[in-house]
């Protein structure tokens, strides 16, 4: 990555990517199963190589880049998330993991207004071609 911006981009794309897939991989380990962490492994490494490899084709479209990353990961996110909240625990090694405090409900209303930074990101793209 030759670009300045291609350092922030890529970091940006990795640390999305991690967060927004590690949660599920770590679910799969905690619940025993290896297909929820393979498909999310898969998910994420696809992502992140993906990603990568449409930046390096097309730096000056970096904003695009990470805003369809963003989109991506909360339709992965959604669907992981309430197809698996009810078996999340209450507690993990003695923490608490917050599912007592939020509801499904408010969980899909925040990753909703989430996907805003996403469609900004594609807006600022097409401004930014302009």
């Amino acid at each position: 990555m030759k670009h300045p911006q291609g350092k922030g981009a890529f970091w940006g794309i990795v640390g999305a990517t991690i967060g927004g897939i590690g949660w599920i991989i770590i679910l799969g380990v905690v619940l025993r199963s290896p297909a929820i962490a393979t498909i999310a492994t898969a998910l994420g490494v696809t992502t992140l190589f993906v990603a990568l490899k449409l930046y390096q084709i097309s730096p000056d479209r970096a904003f695009a880049i990470i805003g369809t990353v963003l989109l991506w990961l909360i339709i992965i996110n959604l669907i992981f998330l309430n197809l698996l909240y009810e078996t999340i625990p209450e507690k993990l090694g003695g923490l608490a993991t917050g599912k007592d405090q939020i509801s499904l409900i408010t969980l899909n209303i925040q990753i909703g207004v989430f996907s805003i930074v996403g469609f900004f990101f594609l807006i600022l793209d097409i401004i930014d071609t302009r």
